[in-house]
């Protein structure tokens, strides 16, 4: 399962921007589209956290596999914070994203609302054609299932889930499921990571898949022993929605603070918004991975 599998699994996938929150739990104050608790239902009883996270796994593979189908818009707003958090530097994007052999890929389409010149058109369809003969190349050459299924058994055993209440999302009945990692380490890939996560997530009770998350940092996270990075604080807010039949992300807000090699204070706040989602042509993915006809 792919790494953005596990981010709909357990929400706490990394989407290659590192992110913050305070020490403690982030906060689980609920949009107003969320209803503290759905009052017809609460006699009944909440399901056990972890068997309802487990649940989630067979049906993410089906919407892992329909998801290759699709291509999007992503808005990227980038923002460098003072001290007080205050916006001294903003930074948009526009991509397109679409998925080619399980990954996906970002092709930029404006910069700070500035379309490429012809020029810069050319060297990003190259990277991105590039990347994509990549994950043609990686699919190929690895054995799935039962190692896949090895790393998230893994992953979701590194964690406690508890059900804490029902509530309204979007006019759906979620179950409110906190997760925090237990203590010690773990042989897991970036484990330094995993052990200083908690957070929130809710998650349909019907289909089975999260609609919002919020999560974050316990504790301090240090990348390549503090000398790459050394992370303070990170949080991070996810909201997904329904697209046809599958489920897609809407939006992700993610607070990053800390050092980058040692010296460079890093404090960046960075939103990703989605839209336009559509059907993707097999002619048009043929063409980027340059596939023989």
């Amino acid at each position: 399962m792919r790494a953005d599998a596990i981010c709909f699994v357990l929400a706490v996938g990394l989407s290659g921007v590192t992110q913050a929150s305070a020490q403690g739990s982030p906060s689980a104050t609920p949009a107003t589209s969320v209803l503290a608790s759905d009052t017809t239902q609460v006699d009944r009883p909440l399901p056990d956290g972890s068997e309802l996270v487990r649940s989630m796994v067979d049906r993410q593979r089906s919407f892992e596999e329909a998801i290759d189908s699709y291509t999007y818009d992503l808005v990227r707003t980038e923002e460098h914070l003072d001290s007080k958090d205050r916006v001294k530097k903003r930074h948009l994007r526009r991509y397109e994203v679409f998925f080619v052999q399980g990954g996906s890929a970002h092709k930029l389409v404006e910069d700070d609302g500035r379309p490429l010149t012809p020029s810069e058109q050319e060297k990003e369809e190259r990277r991105v054609r590039k990347k994509a003969e990549e994950a043609a190349r990686r699919k190929k050459e690895r054995t799935r299932d039962s190692e896949d299924d090895l790393k998230i058994s893994k992953v979701l055993a590194r964690f406690d889930f508890t059900s804490l209440s029902r509530a309204i999302v979007d006019g759906r009945t979620t179950v409110l499921v906190e997760f925090r990692a237990q203590p010690g380490k773990r042989d897991i890939d970036q484990d330094n990571v995993l052990r200083a996560l908690r957070g929130r997530l809710w998650i349909d009770e019907e289909e089975r898949v999260v609609l919002r998350a919020e999560f974050g940092s316990a504790q301090g996270i240090k990348i390549g022993g503090g000398l790459l990075a050394s992370i303070s604080s990170f949080d991070v807010k996810m909201e997904i929605g329904r697209v046809d039949q599958i489920w897609l992300p809407r939006r992700t807000e993610a607070f990053v603070a800390g050092r980058l090699l040692l010296l460079k204070k890093l404090r960046q706040r960075v939103v990703d918004e989605y839209s336009n989602f559509r059907r993707f042509e097999v002619t048009t993915e043929e063409h980027l991975i340059g596939a023989e006809r």
